[in-house]
């Protein structure tokens, strides 16, 4: 058996299915998403787990995956998130699954191809409505149209009524989605239509707002335990160390040199790597000794700033450095997530405090703009740092980026 393992924790699915229905109240129901194999969880063990466990529809987001399901035996509701291809209704007809419809088009198409598989079915949908997320679904003035035209369809029945919250950290944002699709829902009962089951919640709005949960929530990634704390990962990666090596200082390591020891030590191979799933950004990693390919960007950067370099190459060298910076610590992140434990030490944190701090030399062109400085901390007394503007408009927007 080879040593590197992806194990998959079903007992900690069932765990984490549990503490959502102990949150749920007023009979508010689960969607569990295993849409991309579960997330690469597992879709058919995955999917068998959790209706064991109390989750009441399925969710998917192609038409091939859905008939999988089928396939394999399982028969409670999915949903189908994505829009189907012309080509591809009548297979999503005969896998039984419930698509979210934007249009009128797409209601027609998927009608037809009911009709042409069982004329006296009656095929369940779901009223996509966009509120906000822009990607699929009938604007909120259309709502009513487009439900009349479901009902109207012959054999389709209106299932239930769904939006998706793009951005659920935002709560000034979120309630504006929640109010479109409030009054959408209210112009399809002026109608005189009935939108059945009501959904809105992912996994960010669940937990922030109850007042989202409606009838059916689709908590996603928090079931599979990579977003909530208080959950269990479902995935455990587990590998062994294949060779332990000594390596004398001044030795690299990797493709790129990204590392370098700085004294005699010894290193761990591990028989892992990004084709296992492994982010190929921690390859790159230096640890605590700051060593890595974006350490010496940084170096770079600096050194150039001590020799009066400046303008353009000052320039490309922080805006390379901050970005590497970015992309490690939100790797890190991650990390820390998976592991259930804070980051320690925040190394990348530091980098982008100390880059934003530096200050370019001459010449005074660069003094222009200035940047938010609120990103660098705060001083004792709850006051933000003010630096002088240094920076050049070129990357100011990449430092200052989320």
């Amino acid at each position: 058996m080879r040593a590197t393992q992806a194990c998959i924790r079903l007992d900690n699915l069932a765990y984490n299915i549990a503490a959502v229905r102990r949150q749920l109240t007023g009979g508010t129901r689960i969607c569990m998403p295993v849409k991309a194999d579960a997330y690469g969880h597992g879709a058919t063990p995955v999917a068998k787990t959790a209706l064991q466990e109390g989750v009441s529809f399925l969710a998917v987001a192609t038409v091939e995956e859905g008939a999988e399901l089928r396939a394999a035996g399982i028969r409670a509701p999915i949903l189908l998130f994505s829009p189907a291809l012309p080509d591809e209704w009548e297979a999503a007809a005969a896998a039984h699954l419930t698509p979210f419809i934007s249009d009128v088009e797409e209601a027609a198409a998927f009608a037809r191809a009911v009709k042409r598989l069982s004329p006296s079915a009656k095929q369940p949908v779901f009223l996509a409505i966009d509120t906000g997320m822009g990607r699929e679904g009938c604007a909120p003035k259309g709502a009513a149209e487009l439900a009349r035209a479901i009902v109207e369809a012959g054999p389709l029945a209106l299932r239930g009524t769904a939006t998706h919250l793009s951005e659920a950290e935002d709560a000034a944002w979120t309630e504006t989605q929640l109010a479109r699709f409030r009054d959408a829902l209210q112009a399809v009962r002026d109608a005189g239509i009935e939108p059945g089951i009501i959904s809105a919640a992912n996994s960010a709005a669940f937990t922030a707002y109850e007042n989202a949960r409606f009838d059916l929530v689709r908590p996603g990634i928090m079931l599979y335990g990579c977003e909530d704390t208080h959950l269990k990962p479902v995935m455990e990666f587990r590998t062994k160390i294949a060779r332990i090596k000594k390596i004398a200082a001044g030795d690299p390591v990797s493709y790129g040199r990204t590392w370098t020891a700085t004294r005699d030590t010894y290193i761990g191979v591990l028989p892992v790597g990004y084709a296992d799933g492994l982010p190929r950004a921690l390859s790159r990693e230096g640890g605590r000794g700051g060593g890595g390919l974006f350490c010496r960007r940084w170096r770079r950067a600096l050194s150039a700033c001590r020799k009066g370099v400046h303008g353009s190459m000052y320039d490309r060298f922080r805006a390379v450095a901050v970005r590497r910076a970015l992309r490690y610590r939100n790797a890190f992140r991650g990390r820390a997530c998976a592991a259930r434990r804070r980051p320690c030490p925040p190394l990348w944190n530091n980098i982008l405090r100390n880059l934003l701090r530096h200050k370019p030399p001459r010449p005074p062109r660069l003094r222009n703009a200035g940047i938010m400085t609120s990103i660098m901390g705060r001083r004792g007394g709850g006051q933000a740092r003010r630096r002088k503007p240094v920076f050049s408009a070129a990357w100011r927007s990449l430092c200052t980026a989320k």
